[in-house]
């Protein structure tokens, strides 16, 4: 066992660490680079040879020792070390059989398939039995080591390598990661059976990970993550010890958010054999998983189900983490040093202990001798081996090839722009086929904007400016046609029902931005793929989407509006064949404005709601005077037009302006008359009310408990009974006097507010139920006969009538007193509200004592409880006092109209369709006066 193994590679007498972390980088002066390790291989048994006249003898000497040749990047497994030196040369070593059991120790070297092409290995990673390589160019590569031939042969991986661009490998026991330039993540097992000699691995694409913009893949023993440029962490795999975070022990076989990561901007994640660690941008570290050595960090040998934040590193701002089986690493540049803590049974921990560490605590480091300062690269830590390597700071390096994924902005357009035109179609491919790469592009990163995306939020996380500005650039480019080919053949098809997290929606965000700068026949191709590509997908997938779009701003939703306005529009515009033709599309364009009305409903900074309205030109629908006349007599076809259209619109009514939804009302009921005049010519065509003037209601009434439910959606005349019959006339009249009767105090059917200026249904009595529900059935008679009527009820009549709940508004306009009395009770903030205010859940309403709640005079109201004793007030007023009489009532009303239609109707759109709307014009008031000497118009 070695205990405090350390040893350079190259030259370089001394050392301290510096206060910044340094980028890994290819060093080309190899004399400047230093290598320290800990753990239970020596420099010789890892392969890595001394120079001439140097040894390690002593194991526990903290002298350095020498390499010939650099090693620039290490993969650490649990039983296979890998590292890529800086001659290009590959070597493995061995730690075991393969199966856990110990063995003679061995390196060996890798060679690849011979190629005409020289590749460059930049990337290693190693499992128990196995390592995988990828190279500058993206091919990947992957060994079983332990054949029994000296050197080990690399294959490439064929079903990804000729078609991906692999740029990020992680290695479990016996499973890979992959992560492709077009942002797919692939997943494989590794097994040494018969067919993965002859076939290889069967490679996975991990479907569910789909439109995430994936920053890091990282693999454990037996557990994988994925993270995202927005600090999503999402954890599937083996969970015995809580390794995977989720508060629970129960395996995943898919990617699930790690919802106690969210909004903490993680921007790394190392796996050890049963735990993991996470690194925040912050610098902060969280562990969870099994703690049975320490590797945790929390003075503990207790598993965690949650991520922890590691409390002795808090503050120090740690910039880099690393995992091995049991045991976790920690570099902090501020202060210089790597700390450790876990397993340190074989010297892993580089403290010069072998006893399990429960802290972090700083690794032993030889003093400095000639004062020569390197910068901390990389630390690695895999099995029971450590890793730190060094450079010096003034050394100069190549640009390490990029492990991002591909994506795009405002700096980047500028490049593509310039590049020629085959690298143009390469990158565009990228980016704009891929949903993982375009919903990685146009971060808003001010103020780390896009760490702020969760389920909990509807936020983007996108820049818009920059949205606006690379678009614009493409568009006076000559690869906008090639992007619109790309987002409607490619991008827009490959979207699922249900993305995997709140950033897979960005591209529904994004390409709707990429609309403002197309031409016209350009818009609708991308139009109708979006089209396609939203309705795809699932109902909890959909009240996200339209969460996120309220993010959108007003002139892209106006942009749209205006768009799916025009291709509507455009269909409404064929003949009645056509139309027939074209129903499923305009379906699904009425179905989009939808999804954008409701979005802009909730947004902060909505636009009018005229803005969604159709033209009525294209609704073909008669004009009111012929209606009221009884003049329209449509043909078949029109009549069939005009139903397909009615049903149509009862689902989309938000499109239709008042005036409209009042015509297709009255137009519906009209045809419903025709019909019934066709079907039974012989029978009565309207419905006849003989009346008496001197008893009107109850006449009205009596006529109305006697008449068939079918025959109340007939034409209505009145005749008062020993009167010139004037048709029409004496319809408004019976109307005009019935409801001025019926609302007097003296017919006891209502209750009156403290100002006697509306009325509500009484929460108790006299008059018999049946006439709340005959009251009904006139008010549906007067809507339905084009009569508007004297109806002072608050608005919650209406609301109710369309099942919109009423609100503590509506108290205010119903009983205004008690309405700000109980608005004083929300406002409320001191603590003494229960002896100040003194109220309980026991209330007097209508003249009644009520408890709002099962003994409701034995609770308080509190700050905690008012707002549920203000709801319940609102209930009992509105709902639960009149229940029954209002059911009567709206049960009449829509005995006479079409529950359907009349809900196309907002509730003050109904209230101004039954009631009417005082609409003064005081200017011609000013000028129709007769005004008195001393006065005139401009008077005050």
């Amino acid at each position: 066992m070695l205990v405090n193994s350390r040893f350079y590679l190259q030259t370089g007498f001394g050392y301290k660490f510096p206060q910044k972390s340094g980028t890994p980088v290819w060093i080309s002066k190899a004399s400047e680079a230093v290598m320290f390790s800990w753990g239970s291989a020596s420099c010789q048994e890892l392969g890595l040879t001394g120079r001439v006249g140097i040894d390690n003898a002593e194991r526990n000497d903290s002298s350095p020792v020498f390499l010939r040749n650099r090693v620039v990047e290490i993969g650490c497994g649990n039983g296979v070390f890998g590292f890529i030196k800086e001659s290009g040369n590959i070597s493995v070593f061995l730690d075991g059989d393969g199966e856990g059991r110990q063995q003679k120790r061995r390196s060996r070297q890798v060679e690849l398939p011979k190629q005409k092409e020289k590749r460059h290995i930049v990337s290693v990673s190693c499992g128990m039995t196995h390592v995988v390589l990828v190279s500058d160019s993206g091919g990947i590569f992957e060994a079983y080591c332990h054949e029994p031939s000296k050197v080990i042969n690399a294959k490439p991986l064929k079903n990804i390598y000729n078609t991906h661009q692999i740029i990020q490998i992680a290695c479990g026991n016996h499973h890979s990661l992959a992560l492709s330039r077009g942002g797919e993540v692939f997943s494989w097992e590794t097994k040494q059976t018969a067919q993965y000699k002859d076939k290889g691995p069967s490679i996975q694409h991990l479907k569910s990970l789909l439109g995430i913009p994936v920053a890091q893949i990282a693999a454990g023993g037996d557990h994988s993550f994925a993270l995202s440029l927005f600090g999503t962490v999402f954890g599937w795999g083996r969970n015995s010890a809580g390794q995977l975070g989720l508060g629970d022990t129960q395996d995943r076989r898919i990617p699930t958010p790690v919802t106690a990561l969210e909004l903490k901007k993680t921007v790394f994640i190392s796996c050890g054999e049963e735990h993991t660690a996470v690194l925040t941008k912050d610098g902060l570290v969280f562990t969870f998983g099994s703690g049975s050595y320490g590797q945790l960090g929390h003075n503990s040998l207790r598993n965690e189900l949650r991520p922890r934040l590691v409390a002795e590193l808090w503050g120090k701002k740690v910039s880099q983490i690393a995992c091995g089986r049991n045991h976790t690493m920690a570099y902090v540049s501020s202060c210089q040093k790597v700390y450790s803590f876990g397993c340190g049974a074989q010297g892993q921990l580089g403290t010069g202990f072998i006893e399990k560490q429960l802290i972090p605590l700083p690794a032993t480091t030889a003093a400095a001798e000639n004062g020569t300062e390197l910068e901390v690269d990389r630390i690695f830590a895999g099995g029971n081996q450590s890793f730190v390597l060094c450079s010096s700071p003034k050394v100069s390096g190549n640009t390490p090839v990029s492990q991002n994924i591909a994506t795009l902005n405002n700096t980047e357009v500028e490049e593509l722009i310039s590049k020629s035109r085959s690298k143009k179609i390469n990158k565009i491919n990228f980016v704009f086929g891929s949903s993982s790469c375009l919903n990685g592009s146009f971060l808003k990163q001010r103020k780390d904007e896009h760490y702020r995306i969760s389920h909990n939020t509807p936020k983007t996380g996108i820049d818009f400016r920059q949205t606006f500005h690379v678009f614009q650039k493409l568009k006076n480019s000559e690869i906008i046609n090639q992007v619109v080919a790309v987002v409607c053949e490619k991008l827009l098809p490959s979207l699922t029902e249900a993305p995997a997290g709140v950033e897979a929606f960005r591209v529904y965000v994004i390409v709707p931005e990429l609309l403002r700068h197309l031409d016209t026949e350009q818009n609708s191709k991308v139009a109708d793929s979006l089209t396609v590509a939203v309705l795809r997908l699932n109902s909890d997938s959909l009240d996200v989407l339209e969460s996120l779009w309220t993010d959108i701003p007003r002139e892209s939703l106006k942009c749209l509006v205006r768009l799916y306005k025009h291709q509507t529009e455009e269909c409404l515009k064929q003949n009645d064949c056509q139309l027939h033709q074209v129903k499923d599309r305009l379906y699904n364009l009425l179905q989009m404005l939808q999804i954008l009305y409701k979005s802009n409903k909730k947004a902060k900074k909505s636009i009018a709601a005229k803005m969604f309205y159709l033209n009525e030109m294209f609704l073909f629908l008669p004009s009111y005077e012929s209606l009221h006349k009884c003049e329209f007599y449509p043909s078949v076809a029109d009549r069939t037009r005009i139903e397909q259209l009615t049903d149509l619109f009862c689902k989309f009514h938000f499109v239709l302006s008042l005036p409209v939804k009042v015509n297709l009302f009255y137009t519906n009921s009209h045809l419903k008359k025709l019909s019934y005049w066709v079907i039974f010519p012989n029978e009565a065509q309207a419905l006849n009310l003989a009346v008496r003037r001197c008893n009107l209601i109850e006449d009205a009434f009596n006529i109305l408990s006697n008449v068939a439910v079918e025959d109340l959606r007939k034409l209505l005349t009145v005749e008062f009974v020993g009167e010139i019959d004037r048709p029409g006339v004496l319809r408004k009249d019976f109307f005009l006097y019935f409801f001025d009767k019926v609302i007097e105090p003296e017919s006891n059917m209502f209750w009156y507010n403290e100002l006697s200026t509306l009325l509500w249904f009484p929460s108790k009595t006299s008059v018999e139920k049946k006439k709340y529900y005959l009251f009904g059935i006139l008010c549906g008679l007067a809507m339905n006969n084009y009569n508007t009527v004297h109806l002072p009820f608050p608005l919650a009549l209406f609301k109710k009538l369309v099942d919109v709940k009423p609100t503590l508004e509506d108290l205010k306009e119903l009983e205004p007193r008690v309405g700000k009395s109980l608005q004083n009770v929300l406002d409320y903030s001191d603590d003494d509200i229960e002896e100040n205010l003194c109220l309980s859940f026991n209330v007097s309403w209508d003249g009644m004592v009520v408890n709002l709640h099962p003994d409701g005079e034995d609770i308080p109201v509190t700050n905690t409880n008012k707002e549920q004793f203000v709801s319940a007030y609102v209930d009992y007023v509105f709902n639960k006092s009149v229940k029954n009489l209002f059911e009567e009532f709206k049960r009449g009303f829509y005995q006479v109209c079409k529950m359907d239609m009349v809900k196309i109707f907002q509730p003050q759109e109904l209230m101004e369709t039954v009631v009417g709307k005082e609409d003064y014009d005081w200017e011609m008031l000013k000028q129709n006066c007769i005004y008195e000497p001393e006065y005139h118009a401009n008077h005050f």
